[in-house]
């Protein structure tokens, strides 16, 4: 299922993947944060895993970085980039991913980048299931 948000769109991707489209020159903000927070505990199962889907050009305020990778319900974030500027931030997003030992990696959509980060992040939360 697909959902319209202030920022672009969710995709329900399974019960517990969450795939953020972000608009086109948009910035993903603390206002936005707290929209996609509410929405993803209403919605997903815990731990989840997030795909952002990076075919648009946008970014990510350096207030809300911090406090998506320290989220303990997150088993992996993948970044499926398609312009170099995506993986600009996505490498913001590895290293404060790594500071907090969550697993965070970068596909390339021209590569089946989403279908490996999906599989990716199954694996990820399966660990993070059986750690708990």
């Amino acid at each position: 299922m697909k959902y319209t948000m202030t920022f672009g769109m969710i995709h329900k991707v399974a019960n517990n993947i969450v795939e953020i489209f972000l608009d086109e020159n948009s910035v993903f903000n603390i206002e936005t944060y707290k929209e996609y927070r509410e929405f993803i505990n209403q919605n997903f199962e815990k731990p989840y895993g997030v795909i952002i889907n990076q075919v648009n050009k946008a970014d990510f305020d350096n207030d809300v970085v911090t406090p998506i990778v320290k989220n303990e319900d997150v088993a992996g974030i993948a970044s499926v980039t398609y312009w170099r500027e995506n993986e600009r931030v996505a490498k913001r997003f590895i290293k404060l991913a790594q500071d907090h030992r969550l697993p965070m990696r970068t596909f390339s959509a021209y590569q089946l980048g989403r279908m490996k980060a999906r599989q990716w992040l199954e694996l990820e939360i399966l660990k993070q299931s059986e750690n708990v």
